[in-house]
């Protein structure tokens, strides 16, 4: 029985811990988002009367100099922006009829479409630029985990295990260069094996020093836009023990140079998992949701690695903001790219309130999936 409280114990403790966390990454990730949409909705002149970290009912907040309600809300899954002229926090168009001539100066409907694209827009890319901030400092601060070049397999009847290598023999030049991470090997590869040209590889096993002719094999991968390239495969994959796993710091300049490649490696493989799924290459089951989140968000408080999680979700938010999806951000975009082409200022009422009826059940309906699907893998 007193087994059973403890066990019981654990787990409420634990959860409670994963709670604070994801509460606490998610209240810095969304006010930066909205801070975006305020700062920009700021320098277009709009005035602004609500910013809310959360929905529904005000738990407590301050009134700034200039009328604006900086608050915190009960439920906090988001945030939002309220602006003069904007009739509801999904920033849907709003109707300047009852504003005077004095407050139409300052409302979001009186905008340009340029304007409110900016508007709207500047929440995603605030997420992208406080990622890149994060990243830059985590990489100068704590460094980039690199792989040293020590092979963890070689695989069978490839060009490495033709020349002999073995697991466990480390790699110390190409060709006269020196390598210091495993991740140089296939750059050096590319780079002069490219037109099936024999390889000079100096190594070492065993603690002595070893020098083999190499050939890499022409191994045909997909490339850009799904043309096939044929490059060159030595066949060595890197072993990881943790041994050969190092922290590298990183100069200020390369580390921004770094999280940029970073971001957008990132980026791209949000749209690279959402167009498989869309073409159902991958399963909807592979999304996560809050509860995921929230273990990832708590895990990494546990291993010291808030920076970099708070980066990864800041990237996952300002992303998925962007998609063309009504109540999104990158919905009001397209939405306003729409009337510019068709050079319309205004849309009927009525279809905004469809769209946004769409767009909110769209997004209902996969908040109840990936919750669903959180659950079900606790429970597996």
């Amino acid at each position: 029985m007193i087994s059973s409280i403890n066990g019981l114990y654990n787990i409420l403790n634990s959860s409670s811990f994963y709670l604070l966390s994801f509460l606490a990454i998610m209240s810095v990730i969304v006010f930066v988002h909205e801070y975006g949409h305020y700062i920009v909705a700021k320098l277009c002149s709009v005035k602004i009367e609500v910013f809310s970290i959360g929905f529904g009912p005000e738990l407590f907040g301050i009134n700034d100099k200039s009328g604006t309600r900086w608050k915190f809300s009960l439920i906090p899954l988001g945030g939002y922006v309220k602006m003069l002229g904007d009739d509801d926090p999904s920033s849907t168009t709003g109707n300047s009829s009852s504003l005077s001539e004095d407050k139409k100066q300052y409302a979001f409907c009186e905008k340009s479409l340029l304007q409110k694209s900016l508007i709207a827009f500047a929440g995603p890319f605030a997420n992208i630029i406080f990622s890149l901030v994060l990243l830059t400092v985590l990489f100068n601060v704590q460094g980039v985990l690199r792989h040293n070049a020590t092979i963890g397999d070689v695989i069978e009847n490839s060009a490495a295990a033709r020349a002999g290598l073995v697991t466990g023999d480390i790699i110390l030049e190409i060709n006269n260069h020196e390598i210091k991470w495993f991740e140089q090997i296939k750059e050096y590869i590319e780079k002069y094996a490219k037109d099936n040209q024999e390889l000079t590889i100096k190594y070492s096993h065993n603690g002595s020093i070893h020098v083999v002719k190499v050939r890499p094999t022409l191994r045909e991968t997909e490339g850009n836009a799904g043309k096939i390239k044929a490059k060159p495969f030595l066949g060595v994959v890197m072993s990881n023990l943790p041994s050969n796993y190092k922290l590298q710091k990183l100069a200020l300049g390369k580390s921004f140079v770094q999280s940029i490649n970073y971001t957008y490696l990132l980026s791209k493989s949000i749209f690279q998992v959402l167009g498989q799924i869309l073409t159902g290459k991958r399963s909807l089951t592979e999304l996560g949701g809050p509860i995921r989140i929230a273990q990832y968000s708590g895990e990494s408080v546990k291993q010291n690695q808030v920076l970099l999680c708070m980066a990864m979700i800041s990237i996952n938010l300002g992303i998925m903001n962007l998609l063309p999806i009504p109540m999104l951000d990158g919905g009001h975009i397209f939405q306003y790219l729409i009337q510019a082409i068709l050079r319309r200022k205004e849309v009927n009422p009525k279809y905004q309130r469809y769209a946004a009826t769409i767009g909110l059940m769209l997004l209902l309906s996969l908040m109840i999936f990936v919750t669903f699907n959180d659950v079900r893998n606790i429970f597996k």
